[in-house]
């Protein structure tokens, strides 16, 4: 009976080890299929976080004496994570494209958290920013030929062309407008990339995101389409 006893507190044991194992060193068939739908949303990122932590757990074995296991646990968390993050910026560029068609656009949470995520991955969310910048480029310009030529809804405001006779009052009507716009354009690549631009802990490299990208990415929005801007004011 003692004998008995000592092989079932064995099993039990090791029965528990395999299954601390599995929960720090493996995702569940659900997380998986959670990432590999592509379906983005709080279920997704949580996998994706969890890929993180169990990728982070195995640079313990590679300091034991299971590092075969451990390289091959990387080499497996690697992959869902390069295929998870390759997913996730598609989908913010492609989300990115439809802000170019509204004025002011709602910048909906799950795009924001994607953004947040890639922040772990300079050279895409490097891409998203770039594709941000060049959506707002073209809404913010165009909104300016509107301003410039045909005014407001129903002619109110009046087209800033019309004091064209007026050097100082064209110019001033003009870069108020700018001003407007560019304070609006704020605001949404705050609410898109956050306030501040500090990158997320553990990014690859250790390389550091310069604190001035969220405000690069505005400028591509508002300060590259400032110069096509000032362009039709000289004709």
């Amino acid at each position: 009976a003692d004998k008995a006893a000592r092989q079932t507190a064995a099993l039990e044991g090791k029965r528990q080890l395999v299954e601390q194992f599995l929960d720090n060193y493996q995702l569940t068939p659900e997380e998986v299929a959670v990432l590999q739908a592509g379906r983005v949303g709080p279920e997704f990122f949580a996998a994706l976080s969890r890929v993180r932590a169990i990728h982070e757990h195995c640079r313990g074995l590679l300091r034991s004496q299971h590092q075969r296991a451990g390289l091959e646990l990387m080499d497996a968390m690697a992959a869902h994570q390069e295929a998870a993050y390759e997913h996730l910026c598609r989908w913010v560029q492609a989300e990115c494209r439809g802000l170019g068609e509204h004025d002011a656009p709602e910048v909906d949470p799950t795009l924001t958290s994607a953004v947040a995520a890639l922040r772990g991955r300079p050279v895409l969310f490097k891409y998203c920013a770039e594709e941000v910048a060049g959506a707002r480029h073209g809404a913010l310009f165009q909104r300016f030929i509107v301003a410039l030529t045909r005014g407001g809804p129903g002619g109110l405001p009046r087209p800033i062309e019309i004091h064209a006779h007026d050097p100082r009052r064209y110019v001033a009507d003009m870069l108020a407008w700018v001003h407007q716009a560019l304070c609006g354009e704020r605001e949404f690549i705050v609410a898109v990339f956050g306030e501040g631009s500090q990158p997320r802990e553990g990014s690859d490299g250790g390389s550091k995101q310069p604190p001035a990208a969220a405000g690069a990415a505005a400028a591509g929005a508002g300060g590259s389409g400032s110069g096509d801007v000032l362009g039709p004011a000289a004709l």
